[in-house]
């Protein structure tokens, strides 16, 4: 018996896993557009492991990461997926921080059996597509579309948009979507949704936002076309204020300067604003400074703290590694308290607070703390579109 035991142990040791070992990959892109928010969401969840196996890991065994670095690439992510799901000593995959990402990654490993979590990923459908063994950490686009929408009107009062959104990326024609069908039901009028490819408007495309007349531009797009458009916006005399989704968290705004990062706000999962701080977010800064000598450069590292402490929190409670009882156990979570916000996983979409960044004189602030009071239905990821403009009388 004692020669069978040895054997075993030897077996497991030639595969690179160790006994005593609870091996958990992890799929983030460290090059290409996501690489802000994913090589932060890499630094929180690092962290959040050396602090659990600091004392004594899971169930008496330590934590082992398996990274796979992708490059924004959606095949380069599928290939990643593929060997994470393949390998036998993971039952447990986090990250994959863009819908884009989950969508090419979970048939995969989520076929495989695995469990995935998604630290800030915002498909409002992806909980209906894989339903089963995958959970998000943040909130929805139809949940932040909500909350920019209700701000807009009833914080700024600010009711009458022009929405424009990049038509090539569903993210994007998700989110104006959701805002104009929000934006309706809190009274405010979209004068005009206008759609444009690539990084730049066209001159008849500046042209209708002048004739419109908003008061507040709704603009949806991806985080290295953000910039460019924002730019392009102020340089053509246009000062409205400018609100967005969380794709501005990856984007490079501030360096604009105090002309154009002016006036612009944006829905994101939380923010390093020592006035808007509680104490478990303060405590999260502190310990990272601690270990990689700088701050955090966006929530992201949070995100991933959560996500590693979610699944943590999970194991220990369903004392137990495997797949169906942590899966089962994460989903009767009705109050987890990261760092990010509480977060209850007995809901559809988990439920949390939408925060709302401010850029004025290319300083960002927290605007505001929002629970949507009312949230859009969800509608199926890729053909969301805008509604139709209701006609309300002559301009």
């Amino acid at each position: 018996m004692r020669h069978i035991l040895l054997l075993f142990l030897l077996s497991l040791t030639s595969f690179g896993v160790q006994a005593n070992e609870i091996v958990i990959g992890v799929l983030a892109n460290t090059s290409g557009t996501q690489v802000v928010v994913d090589s932060e969401s890499i630094k929180g969840i690092r962290l959040a492991v050396d602090q659990i196996n600091a004392k004594g890991g899971l169930l008496g065994d330590k934590i082992k990461l398996t990274i796979k670095k992708g490059n924004s690439q959606t095949n380069e992510t599928q290939k990643l997926a593929g060997q994470l799901a393949s390998d036998n000593a993971i039952n447990y995959v986090i990250d994959v921080s863009s819908t884009t990402d989950v969508m090419a990654a979970a048939p995969a490993i989520l076929n495989a059996g695995k469990v995935m979590l998604s630290s800030s990923a915002t498909g409002t459908d992806l909980l209906q597509q894989f339903p089963h063994n995958f959970f998000l950490l943040a909130f929805t686009d139809n949940v932040q579309a909500a909350a920019a929408a209700q701000f807009a009107v009833n914080q700024m009062h600010l009711a009458r948009a022009v929405v424009l959104y990049q038509q090539t990326m569903p993210y994007a024609k998700a989110l104006a979507g959701y805002f104009n069908n929000a934006y309706q039901h809190f009274k405010g009028e979209t004068v005009s949704t206008i759609a444009f490819t690539g990084n730049k408007l066209n001159a008849f495309q500046l042209n209708a936002i002048k004739k419109a007349k908003p008061n507040i531009i709704f603009l949806a797009a991806s985080a290295e076309n953000v910039p460019l458009l924002i730019q392009q916006l102020r340089k053509d005399k246009l000062e409205q204020t400018i609100i967005g989704g969380d794709s501005y968290l990856a984007s490079n705004i501030a360096p604009l300067g105090n002309s154009i990062a002016d006036n612009v706000y944006y829905t994101t999962h939380g923010y390093f604003d020592k006035n808007f701080m509680e104490a478990p977010m303060e405590k999260f800064v502190q310990q990272y400074r601690a270990v990689y000598k700088e701050s955090p450069s966006n929530i992201s590292s949070a995100l991933g703290y959560d996500a590693m402490n979610l699944l943590a929190t999970a194991i220990k409670k369903a004392k137990s590694t495997a797949p169906n009882k942590v899966t089962k156990l994460m989903k009767s979570l009705t109050a987890f308290n990261a760092v990010t916000g509480e977060l209850d996983l007995s809901s559809n979409p988990p439920t949390k607070i939408v925060s709302v960044v401010k850029l004025l004189n290319a300083k960002a602030r927290i605007a505001a703390m929002v629970i949507p009071q009312y949230i859009p239905q969800s509608t199926s990821y890729p053909n969301v579109l805008p509604l139709p403009i209701q006609k309300r009388g002559k301009e």
